[in-house]
């Protein structure tokens, strides 16, 4: 072993000296920030769990909402027509036309029960991510009264 290392000058001794120190360096930080983003990414994935928007009342007791009617299909729809790259604003306002004001509370309620623990996002902060100019605030007028 002694062998080895007789022909390495003292400069080059150093060098290595000074490489197994940045290599050590380099490793530390990788592994210790890995431990870290890992934390972040729980703690960020605990909030995302424990975050629930508080359901609203429906403006009429639940008096505009014919028999029948399924609050949780028209979520879904919404909820399609926004997931994925790009929107289609035209089945998101298809679905959300003529419905009555305890119609709209219904499916905001049951869209955030359906899908906001998953995502992350509840149904405003959806269409905020997703409309924008004159169909933001289009999208966003059926629910005026619940934010």
């Amino acid at each position: 072993m002694k062998d080895l290392f007789k022909n390495i000058t003292p400069k080059q001794w150093k060098n290595i000296q000074i490489g197994t120190l940045v290599l050590s360096v380099i490793l530390f930080i990788y592994f210790f920030g890995k431990n870290e983003g890992q934390e972040d990414a729980e703690k960020r994935e605990l909030e995302v769990k424990a975050k629930k928007t508080p359901p609203i009342p429906l403006p009429n007791s639940g008096s505009g909402i014919p028999q029948g009617w399924n609050a949780g299909a028209t979520a879904t729809k919404l909820y399609v027509s926004m997931k994925g790259w790009g929107t289609d604003e035209t089945a998101f306002f298809n679905a959300m036309n003529n419905l009555t004001k305890d119609q709209s509370a219904a499916v905001y309620n049951k869209f955030n029960d359906m899908y906001e623990k998953s995502t992350g996002y509840n149904l405003i902060e959806w269409i905020q991510g997703d409309f924008s100019g004159a169909a933001l605030s289009r999208a966003l007028s059926y629910f005026n009264e619940f934010y």
